[in-house]
């Protein structure tokens, strides 16, 4: 009888652990943001000029040929509020510009020489 109750006890810890092996992280996991992206794209000049006030992080990475590095995220994507300020390294290795998007668009932009 003892010998029963140990087993049935290992077999339900067993059970525990490989369903919660089996569980997925889809439902909890945010969106990928940009800075999961890898390859940062490199900006001109031009590009950036292109940029306009209200588009989304989306249309500007098209513009410019890919994702920048993000700098600060804050708040959440579905929450009013939600900022994200990205960086993009100029083409020419010396300068820089920067976005920042608040509820998913453009709203503020600046560059260093470009």
């Amino acid at each position: 009888m003892r010998k029963t109750c140990m087993m049935i006890g290992i077999v339900i810890c067993l059970l525990t652990a490989a369903l919660a092996g089996c569980s997925t992280a889809k439902n909890n996991a945010a969106a990928p943001t940009p800075a999961a992206q890898t390859q940062e794209a490199k900006i001109t000049k031009e590009e950036f000029d292109k940029a306009a006030l209200n588009m989304s992080y989306d249309e500007v990475a098209k513009v410019v040929g890919g994702p920048g590095k993000v700098l600060q995220e804050t708040g959440s994507k579905d929450q009013p509020g939600y900022t994200l300020v990205v960086e993009y390294k100029g083409e020419n290795g010396d300068g820089s510009a920067r976005f920042t998007f608040i509820n998913g668009k453009l709203s503020n932009k600046s560059s260093s020489s470009l």
